[in-house]
């Protein structure tokens, strides 16, 4: 998931900000729906201070 979000974010990628930030948006929200049945709260705030 970190390499993902780290290429997503890449400053390498010639794309507005505001796109990154979409495709970051749902890439999150999907992860989140997928898991959000599991105990995950740890890795969920893991995650934010991550990001």
């Amino acid at each position: 998931m970190r390499d993902k979000i780290r290429q997503l974010t890449s400053r390498s990628r010639p794309i507005p900000m505001d796109r990154r930030i979409q495709e970051l948006n749902r890439y999150l929200m999907g992860w989140c729906s997928y898991f959000k049945l599991a105990e995950t709260s740890t890795v969920f705030r893991r995650l934010d201070e991550w990001l």
